[in-house]
């Protein structure tokens, strides 16, 4: 996947979704949980919430969003093989 615009991170925004699933696009901690895949939400949504007391550089890395992705109830792959 080619994004057609980049921009320099400003801004935290809150996410919520209903699950993290593994993509064979995205690549949010790439290959942390199954080679060559990646992470992706599932039916992202903005809260509306900037959160302005952190700085891009307090986002949530791959390695938390993989965290999150192991800790969910129910582990949800897309990948099918």
């Amino acid at each position: 996947m080619e994004a057609d615009v980049w921009f320099e991170p400003e801004l935290v925004l809150e996410i919520v979704a209903s699950e993290i699933t593994l993509s064979p696009i995205h690549k949010t901690a790439l290959g942390t949980i199954r080679k060559g895949a990646g992470l992706a939400l599932r039916f992202p949504k903005f809260t509306g919430k900037i959160r302005v007391e952190k700085s891009p550089e307090d986002a949530s890395t791959g390695e938390e969003v993989s965290s999150l992705y192991k800790g969910q109830t129910k582990v949800v792959d897309t990948n099918h093989e």
